[in-house]
């Protein structure tokens, strides 16, 4: 009986599209094939004009775009249909036959084409648009990344300036950014940058002295604007102190204040190591940690100026004496010291005294604790370029596009540019630059005329470099005749299946993503459901009780804390809703703001109108690990609880 319903379904379905019925997935692609403005036809015009169709929405839109000063009162359209129709002009309020190439109408206002198809119930209408190409070319924003000084302060009708960028530059990033939408391209350098905004990076080596030429072309391809930019190479830094020090959670004394040079702290009686972390005031300062005795060995791993900080053994003696050796860019030294003794062990410790049992409670005064929580990885980020590497995961990845279309925004920057047939996919440690995978994939193009191209690619790879639970930063690029890329990157967990399915493409000069620098304080969420991880199917009783409860006003709480030092740094409602279904999956309805990098633990508590609930409590750390089509990143996932 369902196949015989499922197979009715199918021929509605199929008879609806046949007479161009509208169907719950609308009517789909519509009889006119292309729609322009010819000079033979409109002698105001010296070259073709094509239109953009967008066939999503009803009625479908066209778009046109003419020079600067075109007559739009009485152009002549010239229409090709990919079926017998009969087309007429309605928005006047009566119908008017068109006869194609011959009848002129007046587009300084919206005109409303009717297109009618033998056999279809109702017509088919595209609302036409026409506007005159932009002539500006003017830039609403210069900067050059990292720079010590810039001026003078950007005004889009300054057309000189100079920056000074840190001594140890052997490369800028130039961002520039139209104050046209319409921008036809942006020429750093030589570099093509085809939209109205991007980034390019230029060498500054062997050179003290640089001048850049950034050239601009409006949409009217006539109109253009030229800024020079000189880069001046800044004196060496030449400050070595010390921004803070820490050893784990442990306390300093005396506290910590860049003019002391020395410290006294106290490490657990059970430790075998210790993390030591020293970021310096600058940031191109170098530090190091060297035995404060000479000739006294020291295993030291890691970076003490990064956020995780270096683990140094201390496993053989009850005291460490440690200096951290601070550089300056310039050569100057400054040395802290750093004296750590092992804490003696607690009272009955040597004996082996177990503590008691708790008694137990009163299994009438409570209701049954939930099951545990599925654990969440902790994931860090890649090691640096050069940093030693042991390949003990299987990555087993996809990437994969299905009829993609590209946005309209892609499609305009193109232009007349070409998408090139083959992709690059490449897999590198995240925030690193050390390759993983570099391999060619083969596009398949759609091409439609006048309307967005449809892109498909499928990649597979079993293999990779990465540790298991390392994140790595996966990029997909097509390249374009024009110089520029089609791209999209994503970050995944080594040591798993991940598939990425491509949602969208970006174009810019540089497919590479500046991910948020650490520290920098980004957006975060978290998916959950009503029912606790891991429960569906193991106590159905537990989950009707858990939807009933849903059906009023339930809640969910959070609490972060600093994953070392338990400092809180979250606490409060994160979601609040009524009649939500059990198995619903939920993410926070609040905005949640914590520092990229930074490790934390979190106490995620979910209760319904009777009280009765759960809680899920794990680690992990902030990484920022999707990007956003308009512009700037998804928030950072803190857990998937399942």
């Amino acid at each position: 009986m369902k196949r015989v319903l499922f197979a009715l379904m199918l021929a509605a379905l199929a008879l609806s599209l046949a007479t161009g019925c509208r169907t719950l997935f609308g009517r789909g692609r519509g009889p006119i094939e292309t729609f322009s403005f010819l000079p033979q036809h409109n002698p105001a015009l010296s070259a073709p004009v094509d239109a953009a169709i967008n066939e999503r929405r009803e009625p479908k839109e066209v778009q046109l775009v003419v020079p600067p000063g075109t007559d739009t009162r009485s152009l002549v359209a010239t229409i090709s249909l990919n079926t017998e129709a009969s087309v007429a002009v309605i928005s006047s309020g009566r119908r008017v036959e068109q006869r194609n190439s011959v009848t002129p109408n007046d587009f300084s206002v919206p005109v409303m084409y009717s297109v009618a198809v033998p056999g279809d119930d109702e017509p088919w209408l595209y609302r036409v648009t026409v506007r005159e190409a932009e002539t500006d070319a003017q830039l609403a924003a210069l900067h050059v990344e990292n720079a010590v000084n810039f001026e003078p302060r950007f005004q889009a009708d300054v057309f000189t300036y100079r920056a000074e960028v840190p001594f140890s530059s052997r490369s800028v990033r130039i961002g520039a950014r139209a104050r046209s939408s319409y921008l036809q391209r942006i020429d750093i350098d030589g570099t093509l940058i085809r939209s109205g905004s991007g980034s390019v990076s230029v060498a500054f080596d062997h050179t003290d002295r640089r001048e850049i030429v950034i050239e601009t072309l409006a949409e009217d391809r006539v109109t253009r604007q030229r800024y020079t930019l000189t880069l001046l190479r800044a004196a060496p830094d030449r400050n070595p102190a010390l921004e803070s020090l820490s050893v784990g959670a442990a306390t300093l004394t005396p506290a910590f204040d860049f003019d002391r040079l020395h410290y006294t702290t106290e490490a657990a009686h059970d430790a075998r190591d210790i993390v030591v972390r020293a970021q310096p005031q600058s940031s191109v300062a170098s530090v190091s940690i060297e035995p404060a005795d000479a000739g006294r060995p020291l295993a030291v791993s890691g970076d003490p100026a990064s956020p995780r900080g270096a683990t140094v053994a201390f496993r053989d003696s009850d005291r460490l004496r440690l200096v951290i050796a601070v550089r300056a860019e310039d050569g100057t030294p400054l040395r802290y010291t750093l004296d750590v003794r092992r804490a003696a062990p607690p009272v009955g410790a040597a004996a082996g005294v177990q503590p008691a049992d708790e008694p137990a409670p009163d299994p009438a005064a409570q209701t049954p604790p939930p099951p545990a929580p599925a654990p969440v990885a902790t994931v860090q980020p890649a090691a640096e370029s050069g940093a030693a590497r042991s390949p003990d995961a299987a990555l087993q990845l996809s990437v994969s596009a299905t009829s993609l279309q590209l946005g309209r925004r892609e499609t305009a920057a193109l232009g007349r540019d070409e998408i090139r047939n083959q992709a690059t996919v490449t897999v590198r440690g995240y925030r690193s630059n050390s390759v993983l995978i570099s391999e060619a994939v083969a596009v398949d193009i759609q091409r439609r005329g006048n309307n967005p191209p449809l892109l498909s690619f499928n990649w597979n790879s079993e293999r990779s470099g990465a540790r298991a639970g390392e994140l790595v930063e996966v990029e997909i690029a097509i390249p374009t005749s024009g110089a520029a890329f089609l791209h999209y990157s994503r970050a995944v967990v080594a040591g798993e299946t991940a598939s990425v399915e491509v949602p969208f493409l970006l174009l810019s000069g540089n497919p590479r993503v500046e991910w948020p620098q650490i520290g920098t304080p980004v957006p975060v969420d978290g998916r959950f459901s009503m029912i606790p991880p891991g429960r569906i199917g193991r106590n159905q009783f537990t989950v009707q009780e858990l939807a009933r409860a849903a059906d009023g006003s339930t809640g969910a709480g959070l609490t972060v804390r600093d994953a070392e030092t338990e400092e809180q740094l979250f606490a409060g409602p994160v979601w609040q809703g009524r009649g939500v279904r059990a198995g619903q999956q939920l993410s926070f309805d609040r905005e949640v703001v914590l520092d990229e990098g930074r490790s934390i633990s979190y106490d995620l508590e979910v209760r319904g109108v009777d009280g009765r609930g759960w809680r899920a409590t794990g680690r992990t750390t902030v990484w920022t690990t999707r990007i956003a089509y308009d512009g700037g990143f998804e928030p950072a996932l803190l857990f998937v609880l399942q």
